[in-house]
């Protein structure tokens, strides 16, 4: 049956990303997008590409800012404090290249 092979695979992919990730939050498709959002920037080290910071704008209360990293059209991210960003600020100040 269609369906229960729709299932599986979407089991399967929350499966796989979990076993990737320390802690995986939610995995979000739709026909323009797939997103996995994770609970810490560490788990972003486990995908490979450059890490991307952005501003969520005004309204985004506790987690003004966003990183992230897109692979094979999947993107990956993580909310950040004020506190997390200019900690991570920080290290790219002041990390050689």
């Amino acid at each position: 049956m269609k369906a229960q092979e729709a299932t599986a695979a979407i089991k399967a992919a929350w499966n796989a990303v979990d076993a990737l990730m320390d802690d995986t939050l939610a995995v979000t498709m739709d026909r323009i997008v797939a997103q996995v959002h994770v609970s810490n920037v560490s788990d972003l080290d486990h995908v490979p590409g450059r890490l991307e910071i952005s501003d969520r704008g005004a309204g985004a209360g506790n987690y003004p800012y966003e990183a992230h990293k897109t692979l094979d059209g999947v993107r990956f991210f993580t909310l950040l404090t004020q506190e997390e960003y200019e900690g991570l600020q920080c290290i790219s100040t002041t990390t050689p290249n």
